[in-house]
């Protein structure tokens, strides 16, 4: 843990985050009920106790007041006022639409309570709101709006939102910080000593919270703490404190170094190790150590994996005095193949020094690998030039062989496909098959099949390859 430690989160700050952002207010009253009337006479009119002019005045409301109604009878509806339920003669009063008919609204009388200390509730006793309406008139309203509440974490000046039919007012109110005194630790946390690379845990342990104000003290559960570093060793005092750093007290807590008590191996991904991977790599494989305090790491560990024996092979693992084994089967790595890439010509004119560039031989082995075998390593057969036709050329390397073939021009025959010495009706066959994708070509045959020498072999070659045969025309030969 870096720095300072929060123990337990403040809840009064999340409380009042929580409040703001869902925007809670604070209502003095619900919206009025749809029969609301707004008092129009000048001195007042009565509140009745009962639904009759006759029956005695409980209080007498104030022009301009905004009354809901609830229940009507014999001309009297049924209303609350400044706390006292009565009945309000409806002559006397017009009906009033909150809806659309504010036209600006101002506060005419902030709260009694301007001042507060972070995290107390807003108190908006004594708050009136004056809303002025499109036909002139003028309501007070000390309930039925919508109060918005700041934060109140945080001291300095917050501004406090009023809204009414979609208008806002507003004013400010001062926070200041909770006044503590002093604090005191009042019962000890379950325990003190802890483990290296631990967090702390000071459960159990209650402070007492004393305040300037002549408030009573409080004891909580609730403290935050600084100045403990968990991969720092041996007795040392942390600072906790309530809300504010200045208010703190000492304590003195102990980190127990870790200790080393064994390692885990996991063996490599494979068993067996080809003899031409020695030194082995030893993939997927991990060592993990293991210590007291539940904490596990993985670490590089030292490998004895001992002199290069083909068969089955112990290799010991050792970290910090604790040793594991674990067995690989090594096998002899061994040629099993040459593989080649052909020159990139394999078409020569005759009497003509083959060109071998694009030539790749590569020696394949059991353990998978390939590598490229140099050109003085590997021996070509001899190829005659001066022999028309096709010719098997042969690379050995280490035993092991491989084959290309190539074709000396000079006894091709243009028009024979399928290369057998004669020009006849298979080869324009061979050729439509080529056309429609249904037989595959090599170099060589394309070359003897493209007979009108358009750069393509298609549908037309095969016609001329057939009247060729009929001896209708010739097919000229280089």
């Amino acid at each position: 843990m870096n720095g300072k430690t929060k123990i337990k989160k403040l809840k009064t700050v999340i409380i009042s985050a929580v409040f703001f952002i869902i925007a809670a207010c604070i209502t003095a009253l619900s919206a009025y009920a749809a029969d609301s009337y707004l008092i129009i006479s000048a001195a007042g009119t009565p509140l009745y106790q009962s639904a009759g002019a006759k029956s005695d005045i409980v209080i007498t409301v104030s022009r301009n007041a905004v009354l809901p109604v609830t229940e009507k009878q014999g001309g009297f509806g049924l209303t609350k006022y400044e706390g006292y339920t009565g009945w309000v003669e409806l002559s006397k009063v017009k009906p009033y639409d909150e809806k659309g008919n504010a036209e600006s609204i101002k506060i005419t009388k902030r709260p009694s309570k301007l001042t507060y200390y972070e995290d107390d509730g807003l108190d908006i006793t004594g708050l009136e709101l004056e809303v002025r309406n499109k036909d002139g008139s003028v309501s007070i309203f000390k309930k039925g709006f919508t109060v918005l509440s700041p934060l109140m974490s945080g001291e300095g000046k917050k501004t406090v939102k009023v809204m009414h039919n979609s208008l806002y007012a507003g004013f400010d109110i001062t926070v200041k910080k909770i006044p503590v005194e002093k604090i005191e630790i009042t019962t000890l946390p379950n325990k003190t000593q802890f483990y290296e690379g631990k967090d702390i845990d000071l459960s159990g342990m209650r402070i007492t919270v004393y305040y300037t104000d002549g408030r009573e003290p409080l004891e909580t559960g609730e403290f935050s703490v600084s100045g403990y570093n968990p991969y720092k060793t041996g007795l040392k005092d942390i600072t906790v404190y309530y809300r504010y750093e200045e208010f703190s007290v000492s304590l003195t807590v102990e980190t127990i170094p870790k200790t080393l008590i064994g390692i885990d191996v996991k063996p490599p991904d494979s068993a067996s190790i080809y003899s031409d991977e020695w030194p082995p790599i030893f993939a997927g494989m991990t060592v993990t150590a293991i210590y007291d305090n539940g904490d596990t790491e993985t670490v590089v560990a030292n490998i004895d994996y001992g002199k290069l024996e083909i068969g089955p092979k112990t290799v010991t693992v050792e970290y910090g005095g604790f040793k594991k084994q674990f067995t690989v089967n090594i096998i002899k790595t061994e040629l099993i193949t040459v593989k080649i890439d052909p020159p990139r010509n394999h078409i020569y004119l005759i009497n003509t020094l083959p060109d071998l560039t694009g030539l790749a031989v590569y020696a394949v082995y059991n353990s998978g690998r390939v590598t490229p075998v140099p050109d003085t390593d590997y021996a070509v057969s001899k190829i005659d030039a001066g022999k028309p036709g096709l010719q098997e050329v042969t690379v050995t390397y280490k035993g092991f062989r491989n084959v290309f073939a190539i074709y000396i021009k000079g006894a091709m025959l243009m028009g024979d496909v399928n290369l057998d010495g004669e020009i006849d009706a298979a080869d324009a066959r061979l050729v439509l098959r080529w056309a429609a994708k249904l037989e595959a070509l090599d170099d060589i045959q394309l070359s003897v099949a493209d007979v009108n020498m358009d750069g393509d072999a298609n549908a037309a070659d095969a016609r001329l390859i057939l009247r060729h045969v009929a001896k209708l025309e010739f097919i000229p030969q280089m």
